[in-house]
């Protein structure tokens, strides 16, 4: 008996390495952003954005290559909420250390729900804090496939990268001009 529990232990560890070997690539893409490439303009960010939080909850932004831009949120479930800016103004900031932010003046911060909508907040990029008023400030990166996401700030610096659920956090682009 004692010999099939060690033989079944042994194929539990043997399978559970395997997984977590395979499964780097999968980690590399849900925590691992690289920085955007340095040509990065305003031309690549134009088009239309989207975070589904949840089957509830999803939030669009629309660039335009005027440099304006539409914040749309909805929230369908208890009550339903819509949120949704006039055409305001965009641009991008480039830090001296290579980390590239846009800026969406009077646009809202969503991530915790309806009711977090100013205050500080954390760059998980740079490890600082920043302070954004009557904006929201998402950092540029790029995924594992090299494609460009939005990254949203946090509400305090001990969330770590989420390995299951990090999908939620930032926006990818669904519809080029």
């Amino acid at each position: 008996m004692r010999s099939v529990l060690s033989r079944w232990a042994i194929v539990f560890l043997t399978c559970t390495v395997l997984l977590l070997l395979s499964g780097c690539e999968v980690l590399r893409c849900r925590a691992g952003f690289s920085p955007p490439p340095l040509d990065l303009d305003e031309a690549d960010l134009v088009g239309v954005w989207e975070l589904p939080y949840s089957q509830y909850r999803v939030e669009r932004l629309q660039l335009r290559a005027d440099g304006t831009f539409k914040q749309v949120y909805e929230q369908c479930y208890e009550e339903d909420y819509l949120f949704e800016t006039p055409w305001n103004q965009w641009w991008l900031e480039r830090l001296p250390d290579g980390l590239v932010r846009v800026h969406l003046q009077g646009a809202r911060y969503f991530l915790a729900g309806i009711g977090r909508q100013t205050g500080t907040l954390y760059d998980p990029f740079t490890g600082g804090l920043i302070h954004p008023v009557n904006e929201l400030v998402l950092t540029v990166r790029s995924d594992c496939d090299d494609r460009l996401i939005l990254h949203h700030m946090w509400t305090s610096g001990d969330r770590g990268f989420a390995i299951f659920g990090g999908e939620s956090e930032f926006f990818r682009q669904v519809d080029e001009p």
